[in-house]
């Protein structure tokens, strides 16, 4: 064969993968979620000549090739094992015990959810184990409050001395630990007094929640610098005196019995999630909505980030072996949720969503909330009061989300980690307060925004 036959062999072993993968690439079914991601994907765009001309639809298109080309989840999921081979922590069990306790030294699993994790405290000696429930739980608001709190659980048997990290297994849960950093609490509870003055004419709420390790973590790190509770109030006793605190803590701290936090994942439960927004009641004065007239179902075997991020070690397997039910709680009302991937509000960037889902596919199955993590949804309930509601949230807010639709006629549920980045829409929050002429705002966010400033940030960026 002739050296010319020889190079056009090459050229088109070379050229014809890539036309195949091409055509595949457009013509081919399209995901809409990614289950190693955690979030949903960009839709694609409805095309108009408007949309071409302003350039947003190129725009969106190359969001949305880049979410979708194929065999992307495979190829990130190559790329995780690899990148094992660049970590490694000790880890100890003890050879008596079936608890196996592993932590993760400065391992920054939450930097896309709440910005770069700061470092963690020194003095992480012991783990203690302990078993919490699993089962699902049914209508709880019925139950008599007592006028003490239930205890919290008996930490016993440490298994394991720990090098400094932020992830640790005990029995079958896996707990994250927050450590208070005064300035980066100082600077969130600043944006939110610049948000008070950027908006006058809107009623400012603010709900920080605890995490699981506030509740089922070992004493050690529910203590000093890790006690939730401290680091929430100290921040709240920050704010301007306008700001309306929901503490969410106090009322969840009477049901730590109950399933209020998944142990494979790093979010709470909806009925965590329902407690808080018992407490946002009682601070706004509405009448909090009972668990038996919602709908509600149970979704099975979610095994969930914290899994995720602890699965290259294997005494993260215990978790695998013990998944989580979701179970969920649906408004029995007349309720329409529309995403947008600009704060414009345009059509062609829209897609309708399910405010709650009865079931799904997918592994991670707190996407069954609001359909995960998007920029703006647009929520409008037939509640009929005219009241309108903005919520700044990350992801702990979207369980906590269709509890609104019972005193909102509309809610506009807005993402701060979707706008003011690179290739993403300008979002200018006081410009869209007041030509929505909302009524309340409300941050609510978990406790590791007072670690650190990656949120903050973000929320500042929306009022520049």
């Amino acid at each position: 064969m002739s050296q010319k036959n020889w190079f056009m062999i090459i050229i088109a072993a070379f050229l014809v993968p890539l036309f195949i993968f091409g055509i595949w690439s457009l013509l081919g079914d399209k995901p809409t979620i990614s289950e190693s991601e955690n979030r949903a994907l960009e839709p694609m765009p409805e095309f108009s000549m408007n949309a071409l001309f302003r350039e947003s639809f190129t725009r969106l298109f190359e969001k949305h090739y880049n979410d979708t080309f194929p065999m992307r989840d495979s190829m990130l999921s190559v790329n995780r094992e690899m990148n094992k081979f660049f970590y490694f922590t000790p880890w100890k069990s003890d050879e008596n015990s079936d608890n196996v306790t592993l932590v993760i030294a400065g391992y920054g699993n939450q930097v896309a959810d709440r910005g770069e994790a700061m470092p963690p405290p020194e003095g992480m000696e012991e783990a203690i184990t302990i078993q919490m429930p699993t089962r699902p739980v049914g209508d709880q608001d019925d139950a008599p409050i007592s006028t003490e709190p239930p205890p919290l659980p008996e930490l016993e048997d440490a298994v394991a001395d720990l090098n400094t990290g932020i992830i640790y297994i005990v029995g079958t849960r896996a707990i994250e630990v927050v450590s208070w950093h005064p300035p980066a609490a100082t600077r969130y509870g600043e944006a939110l007094d610049r948000i008070v003055s950027a908006l006058p004419d809107a009623r400012i709420i603010n709900l920080v929640t605890p995490n699981a390790g506030a509740f089922y973590g070992s004493a050690e790190y529910r203590s000093g610098i890790h006690d939730q509770q401290l680091m929430i109030d100290d921040m709240y006793e920050q704010l301007d005196e306008s700001i309306v605190t929901v503490d969410a803590y106090s009322t969840m701290r009477y049901h730590v019995d109950e399933y209020m936090f998944f142990r494979t994942d790093h979010h709470w439960t909806q009925l965590g999630a329902y407690y808080a927004y018992s407490a946002f009641c009682d601070a706004l004065g509405y009448n909090v909505v009972s668990l038996s007239d919602f709908e509600t179902g149970e979704v099975y075997d979610f095994v969930g980030s914290m899994y995720t991020y602890t699965s290259s070690y294997p005494q993260s397997d215990v978790l695998r072996q013990n998944p989580d039910t979701v179970q969920w709680w649906r408004p029995r009302r007349e309720v329409r949720a529309v995403v947008y991937s600009d704060p414009r509000m345009r059509s062609e960037t829209s897609f309708e969503i399910t405010l709650v889902a009865s079931s799904t596919t997918i592994s991670n199955k707190y996407l069954i909330f609001i359909q995960g993590d998007n920029p703006l949804i647009h929520i409008t309930s037939d509640v009929g009061n005219g009241r309108k509601i903005a919520v700044l949230k990350e992801s702990y807010g979207n369980a906590f989300i269709p509890f609104l639709v019972n005193h909102y006629e509309e809610v506009f549920v807005i993402d701060p980690r979707g706008f003011n980045g690179a290739d993403k829409p300008d979002f200018y929050l006081p410009a869209f307060i007041a030509e929505h002429e909302i009524d309340d705002v409300l941050v609510i966010n978990n406790t590791f925004v007072l670690s650190s400033t990656g949120y903050t940030s973000l929320l500042e960026a929306m009022l520049r």
